[in-house]
C-alpha cells in the first residue's frame, strides 16, 4: 500500500476548507445562538428570582401595613367609643341639670300657687269668720263691741 502524498495533501486541504466553511458558517452562528439563548435563560432566571424576592418583600410589607392599619382602626374605634361615652356623660349631665332646673321651677310654681291659695283661703276664712262673728254678736252686743272683738280676732288670725 502506497501512500499518495498528493491525495493526502488534497484531503488535508479539503478537510481544512470544509472545517473553515463549517466553522465560519455553521459552528459560530450556532454557538452564538446557543450563547444568546443561555444569556436569555440566565436573565429570565435572575428576573424570576428578583420577582420572587420582590413578591416576598411585598407580602411582608403587606402584612406589616395590614397590622398597622388594624392597630390604627382599633385605636380609632376605641377613641370613638371614649368620645361617645364622654358625649353620653355630657348629655346625661346636661339632661339632669335641665331636669333639676325644671323641677325647681315646678316646685317654685307649686309653692307660689300654694301660697296664693293659702292667702285666698285665709282671706276667705277671715271674711267668713268676720261675717259669722258679726251675725252672732249683732244680736247680743253693740256695734262698738262687735268691732273691737272682730279686730282682735283678725289680729289673732294673722
Amino acid at each position: 500500500m502506497e501512500i499518495n502524498f498528493m491525495q493526502v495533501l488534497f484531503q488535508a486541504v479539503n478537510f481544512g476548507v470544509i472545517f473553515f466553511v463549517l466553522t465560519k458558517f455553521l459552528y459560530k452562528p450556532i454557538q452564538k445562538i446557543l450563547n444568546d439563548r443561555a444569556i436569555k435563560i440566565n436573565d429570565g432566571l435572575k428576573a424570576a428570582e428578583k420577582n420572587l424576592k420582590a413578591e416576598s418583600d411585598l407580602e411582608v410589607t403587606k402584612k406589616k401595613e395590614l397590622t398597622k392599619v388594624r392597630k390604627e382602626a382599633s385605636k380609632i374605634i376605641s377613641d370613638a367609643k371614649l368620645d361617645a361615652k364622654e358625649q353620653v356623660s355630657n348629655i346625661l349631665k346636661k339632661a339632669r341639670a335641665e331636669a333639676k332646673a325644671e323641677a325647681k321651677l315646678i316646685l317654685e310654681s307649686a309653692s307660689s300657687n300654694a301660697k296664693a291659695q293659702e292667702k285666698k283661703t285665709a282671706s276667705a276664712l277671715k271674711e267668713l269668720t268676720i261675717a259669722t262673728t258679726r251675725k252672732l254678736l249683732s244680736d247680743t252686743l253693740s256695734a262698738k263691741e262687735v268691732k273691737t272683738i272682730t279686730n282682735n280676732m283678725v289680729k289673732n288670725l294673722k
